[in-house]
């Protein structure tokens, strides 16, 4: 688990230099956070603050992509879900490919061939859905899972990427994400949009007089971490602040992603124009769907400053975590009346039951 020198130089002339530094740093700073005992920083905890809030600063500028990897697998909770596991990663795999008769495998058998990764990465990326599948039978296998392996396995061996993909549904995204009833997602699909009503106010009216429900475009954007609606280093740049900050970072991006492309989504007048743009809105679409929505490029530097500038600068995450839970609580009433509404027309449209002939009675309980 130790991480070699020249890999710890490396990360910590990058966090200075993104952060703009002239100091060094402990090396007990730094092999703390590269192990994950921020909480046994002791006497060191206003210098372990200090490096923290460094390393923030120095991975929404980029993080280097001969580090991104080590960076990626470290702040993401990789290393700990690792050690903390009573099964090895090779024995997980080997579980996985026993139980290829599975309905997750069988989907993951299918979606393998759409994920769009290179041939090498293919074998490497069933591995992984394999042996989560069997790690969390609960959740098993959800679509858009092979999309965020598949970008971890172009900085990391798959291993890594086994080990991420589990912090990433584990602990990073809330509870209800990857599950049958989309329950964390359609929780955070209501906050994203009280976010643009407090944010985006002119969108948000514009969406609302047309009619314009995006609620499907943005549930793409949150449950693949935006890695296939965003050009590879836009995604991977968001990935950067999702994978340190955590799931907050994805309302960020969001709504930096609809600040900057809200001239050309004033100038839809209907779903379909909105979701053409929405499902590429920094690629080059085959053809706009009207002459008014031309693309301008967007850096991933533009999207990242929009997302931590100024337009958001009262985003907090304590105001969040409340609206949040009012969410969750409206999307468990509305389960629970979907419920009774499906109770209630069962009950309706029940048949009767009539009484059977008694001999065929006798004939079905094995008479003669």
């Amino acid at each position: 688990d130790k991480v070699q020198d020249d890999v710890l130089e490396a990360f910590e002339r990058w966090r200075r230099t993104a952060d703009g530094e002239h100091h060094g740093i402990k090396y007990r700073l730094k092999t703390m956070f590269f192990s994950r005992q921020a909480n046994d920083a002791g006497p060191f905890q206003p210098l372990l603050d200090l490096f923290m809030e460094g390393l923030t600063t120095a991975i929404r500028s980029g993080i280097p992509s001969t580090l991104r990897g080590t960076v990626w697998f470290l702040c993401s909770g990789g290393l700990s879900k690792r050690r903390q596991s009573s099964k090895s990663y090779e024995d997980l795999v080997r579980e996985g490919h026993c139980a290829k008769n599975t309905v997750a495998a069988r989907t993951i058998a299918n979606d393998l061939p759409r994920t769009g990764c290179e041939e090498n990465l293919i074998s490497p990326l069933e591995n992984v859905l394999l042996a989560y599948a069997v790690r969390n039978p609960v959740i098993g296998y959800c679509q858009s899972m092979n999309f965020i392996v598949a970008t971890f396995l172009l900085y990391c061996c798959e291993e890594h990427a086994f080990w991420m993909l589990c912090s990433v549904i584990e602990e990073i995204m809330p509870v209800g994400y990857y599950t049958e009833d989309l329950r964390g997602l359609r929780s955070d699909l209501h906050v994203f949009n009280w976010c643009i009503e407090q944010y985006l106010p002119q969108l948000y009216q514009h969406f609302c007089r047309n009619a314009i429900d995006a609620a499907p475009i943005f549930m793409n954007w949150f449950l693949c971490l935006f890695v296939n609606t965003l050009p590879p280093e836009h995604a991977h740049r968001a990935l950067d602040c999702t994978l340190h900050e955590g799931h907050k970072a994805l309302f960020r991006i969001g709504l930096s992603i609809l600040a900057l492309r809200q001239k050309e989504l004033l100038s839809t007048t209907n779903v379909v124009e909105a979701y053409s743009f929405l499902r590429q809105p920094f690629g080059e679409m085959q053809r706009a769907p009207s002459e008014e929505l031309n693309f301008v490029e967007i850096t991933p530097k533009q999207m990242l400053d929009a997302a931590y500038g100024p337009l958001f600068k009262n985003f907090r995450s304590a105001q969040i975590a409340k609206i949040r839970e009012m969410c969750v609580a409206r999307v468990q009433a509305e389960d629970e009346q979907a419920a009774a509404r499906k109770k209630a027309w069962a009950a309706q449209n029940a048949k009767p039951a009539t009484e059977e002939p008694t001999v065929s009675r006798h004939f079905r309980l094995g008479f003669r």
